[in-house]
This record gives C-alpha cells, sequence and structure tokens, in this order.
C-alpha cells in the first residue's frame, strides 16, 4: 500500500529513496528531507502551500514518486516552460 505525503504534491514514501532531484529543481523549496519510519531517507512536501504547479519535481523524480494535483492552468504552464527550453 502506498504511503502518499501531501494533497497538492504527493510524494509516495514507499518508492522515493531520497535522490533529492525535487529539492534542488524545485523553485520554492517545497520540499524536505527527512527519515520515513524506517529510517530511510525520503522527501516530504512540507511546503506544498508553496507549490506553484511548475511541475518540475515531477518530471525530475526518476522513480515517479511524486505526483502534482493538476489544477487549471498546470498543463499550460509545463507547455509554456517546455516551449521555453526549446526556443
Amino acid at each position: 500500500m502506498a504511503d502518499i505525503h501531501g494533497y497538492v504534491v504527493g510524494v509516495d514514501f514507499s518508492v522515493c529513496y531520497g535522490c533529492e532531484k525535487c529539492v534542488h529543481a524545485c523553485p520554492t523549496n517545497v520540499f524536505i528531507m527527512m527519515q520515513d519510519e524506517s529510517e530511510r531517507l525520503v522527501v516530504d512536501p512540507v511546503r506544498e502551500d508553496d507549490c506553484i504547479l511548475c511541475l518540475v519535481c515531477e518530471i525530475v523524480c526518476p522513480v515517479e514518486a511524486i505526483s502534482i494535483q493538476r489544477a487549471g492552468g498546470s498543463d499550460d504552464t509545463l507547455a509554456s516552460l517546455l516551449e521555453g527550453t526549446r526556443g
């Protein structure tokens, strides 16, 4: 059973292995490193209220442990970000 932390920014602790890619990529510092109940390092979205729905953390996560609750405009935001990297 999945151990999801967060509502807008959901991190599945059963999948996360604490690589910190999301921590470094997040422009609003949503994540902190912590130990889960089994003392494994994981990321916790403790400041998810600061999330701007840019989806960068979801994109950089190598194991798909992060899932952002989509809101209106988030797909447009992602498209704009991706288009900006191509231009």
